[in-house]
């Protein structure tokens, strides 16, 4: 990780990079990197494309020379040594991918950027219906069989109340409001 921003800034604008799309998570992790580092957003050439395994495709081929991607999509190119992983961008190292520092191990510290995945419904849906559904997927991450199966693709498992996953999200849309505002972002 120390080359790849070296190299950015010794040589702005020369290298290109993945994500599946402006905005994307793997956009905005990039953004976040960038803006730790000290770089501005042009001292790479951004690739969107219309997916993640698109982008990740680019790399393998060389039409890009970096990412921040899926540790699931990636995990066989990396054990084939198809690609190089420089880093994880979650607070802790993968269980998958334990050799793998994180970036606050990198000298980024609380540097954290993570997909996820929740439900949601339209504002005016009843709590009694929101409480139920939150009860209905809280027992389903409670199987062990769906633990395995997420856990295979390396995404954690959380869970937890409707307030919960409300105080995250805004936290969430905090975050990337002020990296947004940093990195001037809405030219993009």
């Amino acid at each position: 990780m120390p080359e790849l921003i070296q190299r950015l800034r010794d040589r702005p604008g020369q290298l290109n990079y993945a994500t599946g799309g402006f905005g994307s998570p793997h956009y905005l992790a990039t953004m976040t990197l960038l803006h730790r580092a000290g770089l501005p957003r042009n001292a790479a050439v951004h690739v969107p494309f219309g997916g993640l395994a698109p982008a990740l495709t680019a790399v393998l081929a060389g039409n890009a020379q970096f990412m921040i991607g899926s540790t699931g999509l990636a995990g066989a190119h990396i054990a084939s040594g198809k690609l190089r992983a420089l880093a994880i961008t979650s607070l802790r190292r993968s269980p998958r991918l334990p050799e793998i520092p994180t970036m606050s191990e990198l000298g980024f510290p609380g540097f954290e950027v993570l997909a996820w995945c929740g439900l949601a419904a339209p504002a005016e849906m009843p709590d009694a219906l929101v409480g139920r559904w939150n009860e209905l997927v809280n027992e389903a991450l409670a199987d062990r069989k769906l633990r395995d199966q997420i856990s295979a693709m390396d995404y954690d498992i959380r869970g937890g109340t409707a307030s919960e996953f409300a105080r995250f999200l805004a936290a969430d849309i905090a975050r990337y409001k002020q990296l947004a505002q940093a990195m001037d972002l809405a030219e993009d």
